[in-house]
């Protein structure tokens, strides 16, 4: 198992699924991702600047890549898709500590190039335990 790091922008609809999206040229890195994986999902600001700029949810990884057919509405398109289950959203992990857990150095903003980033379990489980704490769990 291997544990992810995905980048969103903040969806438009509500109903607009938590899954790995991903561009056509980066599709290596997708099949680097297997059903079964752990992923953490950062919410950018986005252009409007309305994203919670933090980790704000958990999930696994459920599905081959596939095509994706979301677009909520956006011209720029991330072609492909890892669907995700057992989703656990919630309160966000602000940015500085999702920068401290994963050991990046910088605070600036999280741009991750193909918007996806491998993380050790120790790293994961870091993040995950803020997420819990966050949420009011021990």
């Amino acid at each position: 198992m291997k544990w992810w790091l995905t980048t969103h922008y903040p969806h438009r609809d509500p109903k607009h699924p938590w899954h790995i999206y991903i561009k056509k040229k980066y599709e290596e890195k997708g099949q680097e991702i297997t059903e079964g994986d752990r992923v953490a999902f950062y919410e950018l600001k986005g252009d409007a600047g309305k994203g919670r700029h933090g980790v704000i949810g958990f999930a696994r990884v459920s599905s081959r890549l596939i095509p994706n057919p979301h677009t909520d509405g956006l011209v720029e398109r991330w072609e492909l898709q890892r669907e995700c289950s057992e989703h656990e959203l919630g309160k966000p992990v602000h940015h500085r500590a999702v920068c401290n857990a994963i050991n990046r150095k910088s605070n600036g903003p999280m741009r991750i190039e193909s918007g996806l980033r491998e993380l050790t379990e120790e790293q994961f489980n870091d993040l995950y335990s803020r997420f819990r704490a966050r949420q009011g769990f021990p």
